[in-house]
């Protein structure tokens, strides 16, 4: 919580705002912790191949640690673009809440 809550801080910052503008926001905040798999593989339940499927992130960030697997993508213009994977790295994921 202590990590996200610093990006929200900087995110403010470049937005022209004091840097605890989102603090009311957080001060009953919930934190999710999920174990998602990006795999290059398609999703086939019935096959019993699991994995997550296109989708926005409904929160204000999203901080994802990769690490030597591929799979990540990012909907750029249009277009599915592969995140190459760093493991001394987060991705940090913009939510629809800043949309």
């Amino acid at each position: 919580a202590e990590l996200s809550y610093r990006v929200v801080q900087v995110i403010a910052e470049a937005l022209g705002l004091d840097k605890d503008y989102f603090r009311p926001f957080f001060e009953d905040s919930m934190e999710f912790v999920r174990l998602l798999r990006y795999s290059k593989q398609k999703s086939v339940p019935e096959d019993g191949i699991f994995g997550c499927g296109a989708h926005s992130d409904y929160g204000m960030i999203t901080l994802l640690l990769t690490d030597d697997n591929p799979g990540l993508q990012i909907l750029h213009e249009g277009k599915w673009i592969d995140v190459p994977p760093r493991p001394d790295a987060f991705v940090v994921n913009l939510g629809d809440m800043l949309a």
